[in-house]
């Protein structure tokens, strides 16, 4: 039996187009009686340039045309047209959740991380950093310029994020030696102030992280991994075949992971 919280429905409401991206009086509408549709298949991903080419698959494949969100509501059930502000919403969570699942997410914008590039001087020798092509987007009403209804636009942001190819560690020990790191309570708190807030990229699994803490009192090789019976040195060696050359090494970084649940990583990952 799962734990959890549970909701009841006590309203259905059927939303249709906002009144704001419906056409004027003086633009094409359906007439009476007709049913208008686009040229997508309800039942599968396929789209055709054509309503004869749609109508031909439907025919073929049993399935059916995207009618427009009037003609398929129930009876009994009126069409609600959406307020602007929840429709815009709506559409930006579907297009947040749709680059979620090709490109990671750094701050606001996202990311290919296996996309970037790594400058060099004069003389070849590398700059320290990569370079990501960053992308913002978002959809929104667009006005039309011969005074119809506005359209939905989608607005996309090309930019640029830094990431050093140094480690955490490597800024830590700052040219030193991992083994013989030990920093003071005061060092230790001006660190925390300089990574806290501060978004990672792990150099193996290539996705982006939030740092909340640096934990000075334990390495991978002191930090248990709870329920699994191992330590997190254990842990990346066993189940990532990663083996730490630095498995005492303090800090462990903590970060946020998936479901905003903290997770912990080596200094040198």
């Amino acid at each position: 039996k799962n734990e959890g919280d549970r909701i009841k429905i006590v309203q259905v409401l059927h939303y249709v187009t906002p009144v704001e991206y419906r056409p004027s009086n003086n633009e094409s509408t359906a007439k009476a009686g007709e049913v208008s549709f686009d040229s997508r298949c309800a039942d599968c991903t396929k789209c055709f340039k054509d309503a004869g080419a749609l109508l031909q698959h439907c025919q073929m494949s049993g399935h059916k045309p995207v009618y427009a969100a009037a003609d398929e509501a129930d009876k009994g059930s009126e069409p609600v047209p959406s307020a602007l502000e929840v429709f815009t919403a709506y559409v930006n969570l579907a297009l947040e959740r749709a680059l979620s699942e090709r490109l990671a997410r750094w701050g606001t914008e996202y990311i290919d991380p296996t996309n970037m590039t790594e400058p060099v001087d004069k003389s070849g020798k590398s700059l320290g950093v990569r370079v990501y092509e960053a992308f913002s987007c978002q959809f929104g009403p667009l006005k039309s310029a011969a005074g119809g209804a506005p359209r939905l636009a989608l607005t996309v942001d090309l930019r640029a994020k830094i990431s050093r190819t140094l480690s955490v560690m490597d800024y830590l020990v700052d040219g030193g030696d991992p083994n013989s790191y030990n920093p003071s309570f005061q060092e230790q708190e001006r660190c925390r102030r300089q990574w806290i807030g501060e978004v990672v990229i792990n150099m193996h699994d290539k996705k982006c992280y939030s740092v909340t803490d640096l934990i000075f009192d334990h390495s991978a090789a002191s930090m248990p991994v709870s329920g699994l019976g191992m330590s997190h040195a254990e842990y990346f060696e066993k189940r990532k075949n990663i083996k730490l050359k630095y498995p005492n090494f303090k800090p462990l970084i903590a970060v946020l992971g998936r479901a905003n649940q903290v997770v912990y990583f080596p200094a040198e990952l």
